[in-house]
């Protein structure tokens, strides 16, 4: 009797130990227990790098699975389950952490909700108040990232509450009278000075922020042996500047001596999506020592063989003997191919696909590595034929018969004289800044000729925050479009010019109205009318869509197309 139950107990061993013998150790393989267990964690590891949203799906709905496969696990290994207590408090658990953070996002709600009013307020009082220099200085709240946000979360229509630099009326107030709109180059020389050709030189004119100033050490390296005039947006001091420039110049490369003039526009005194682009333009501008200019944004390489074709003798004859001459370098660009986290990362990876001369450059164009800079703003670069430009060499000039949109922004080099039209200082953060400078140029008489055998490249970085504040309101505008009347019972009566958009918008409706009404015209260079309607992407206007096909069937990579 003994004996049989003993080797029943044994048998009994055999089974749950799954060996032959009762004396062998226990072995569990777990990759054969549970292959969906690791096949989802693994799932899981690779995702969470990418996407933390994904992540979070993922794992939420592979947990039954993993407990499924645990339990399995548990059953093989003669591991007692856990008991019904154990799965009581760890539910409890759960369910008590849930809560909590319930309570938690209530109150941030409700904070939130108190703090959005306290920016508001802070903001409207701020925008009365003035710096010795003329300037808006904004409160320190106004500039803090936390309550931005918070506005942002809340409503879109609360982003842009404060008003025109140096002014006190709402934006749909305005008239150009209230803009100070600027129709000569202050501090410049005078345009009617007579020039020969050794009095011709350039001066690399831009501007950057001072996380992007090392992009000025690249600008150095193709521009030299020429000058270059930058202006920072910071609120360290030049001397501060120059040491940090300095360490940038030993991870990048080194501009020559005396090659950089470096100047600074306090960044505390402007809100977080009002960058002064204009004004570091013209702040940049009044340090130029040289006859003539080349503008370029800061995040444009130049070819290296630009300087040599702008001095050539040629090219130089033609600039002595006309100050309203402007010769526009055709703009391209690259897409971001690094994977890296961080834009600093993959620096060096984007430096070395820059393209050095055009040979380089058209072979991207051919294996669809490069393309027309922005080419889905047709009237940003529309008026340059980059199929002539394809086929011209270097030094090579070609008429630009007319320009085809208002929208038209090239980088071009031109005389920095007094009737150079400045940059209009009443236009900040993304949206118009660059082309009402063209605008005014062809109304005062400049001609406009596109150069050969050089180029402009964009280097690949994320987008800048003024371009998502530029974006606020989009979907409010497409519903207005779409049904007025669900609009308007959903939002109210809609002031456009709460929104950034509404607000540029309102500032170039009135820089046009100057330009008509206070400027004398003087235009060499006819504009296309029929090709862009312009004005109907205003968000101030009715519609919000071309009047025709026409806009669709122009690509900056195409012919040039008719200026009738």
């Amino acid at each position: 009797m003994k004996t049989s139950l003993l080797a029943s107990r044994l048998r009994f061993r055999q089974i749950t130990t799954g060996n032959n013998s009762a004396n062998s150790p226990r072995k569990v393989d777990e990759s054969r227990t549970s292959p969906s267990k690791h096949s989802l964690l693994s799932q899981i590891k690779k995702t969470t790098s990418n996407d933390d949203e994904t992540f979070d799906e993922i794992a939420v709905s592979a947990a039954p699975q993993l407990i499924i496969s645990k339990r399995r696990l548990r059953k093989k290994t003669s591991e007692p389950p856990f008991s019904k207590k154990v799965v009581f408090y760890i539910n409890g658990t759960i369910y008590l952490n849930v809560l909590l953070m319930l309570m938690v996002l209530i109150w941030f709600a409700l904070h939130n909700d108190s703090s959005g009013k306290e920016s508001i307020s802070v903001t409207k009082s701020a925008s009365t108040r003035k710096s010795a220099s003329g300037g808006s200085i904004l409160e320190e709240k106004m500039s803090n990232n936390s309550g931005i946000k918070q506005m942002h979360g809340k409503s879109p229509a609360l982003i842009q509450q404060q008003e025109p630099m140096g002014l006190t009326k709402p934006y749909h107030s305005i008239t150009y009278h209230d803009l100070n709109f600027a129709l000569h180059s202050t501090g410049a020389p005078s345009c009617q000075d007579p020039l020969e050709i050794k009095d011709i030189s350039f001066t690399l004119v831009t501007q950057v922020s001072e996380d992007r100033l090392w992009l000025i050490t690249q600008h150095c390296q193709r521009w030299a042996p020429g000058r270059i005039s930058v202006a920072v947006f910071t609120n360290q001091t030049v001397e501060t500047m120059w040491k940090e420039f300095s360490i940038h110049e030993t991870r990048y490369g080194r501009c020559l001596p005396d090659q950089l003039s470096i100047s600074v526009l306090p960044s505390e005194n402007y809100g977080r999506d009002n960058y002064p682009v204009n004004k570091l333009r013209n702040l940049a501008l009044q340090q130029v020592k040289t006859s003539h200019i080349m503008y370029v944004d800061s995040d444009f390489f130049v070819s290296p063989n630009l300087l040599s074709v702008l001095n050539n003798d040629t090219i130089r004859e033609k600039f002595a003997r006309d100050a309203r001459l402007a010769l526009v370098v055709p703009a391209l660009q690259i897409p971001q191919k690094c994977e890296k986290k961080t834009e600093h990362d993959c620096r060096v990876e984007n430096i070395q696909r820059m393209p050095h001369d055009v040979d380089e450059l058209m072979a991207m164009v051919r294996q669809r590595q490069a393309t027309a800079f922005d080419p889905s703003n047709r009237g940003g670069h529309g008026s340059t034929s980059y199929m002539q430009w394809a086929r011209m060499n270097a030094g090579d000039l070609r008429d630009i018969p007319c320009i085809l949109s208002n929208r038209y922004e090239p980088y071009l080099a031109a005389r920095y004289c007094r009737d150079f039209p400045p940059y209009q200082e009443a236009f900040t953060g993304y949206g118009k800044n660059k082309m009402t400078q063209i605008m005014q140029m062809r109304h005062t008489g400049y001609v406009f000729l596109q150069l050969g055998g050089v180029f402009l490249c964009h280097y690949p970085h994320p987008p800048a925050a003024s371009l998502e504040t530029w974006k606020d309101g989009i979907e409010v505008r497409k519903l207005w479009l779409s049904n007025r009347t669900a609009a308007e019972e959903t939002f109210g009566p809609i002031d456009w010019t709460k929104y950034k958009r509404g607000q540029v918008d309102k500032i170039f409706i009135e820089f046009k109205k100057w330009l008509k009404h206070e400027v004398p015209e003087h235009a060499r260079t006819p504009k296309a009318t029929s090709k862009f309607n312009d004005d109907a992407k205003l968000w101030l206007n009715d519609q919000d869509a071309p009047s025709s096909n026409q806009e669709l069937l122009l690509h900056p990579l195409s012919e040039h197309s008719s200026c009738n």
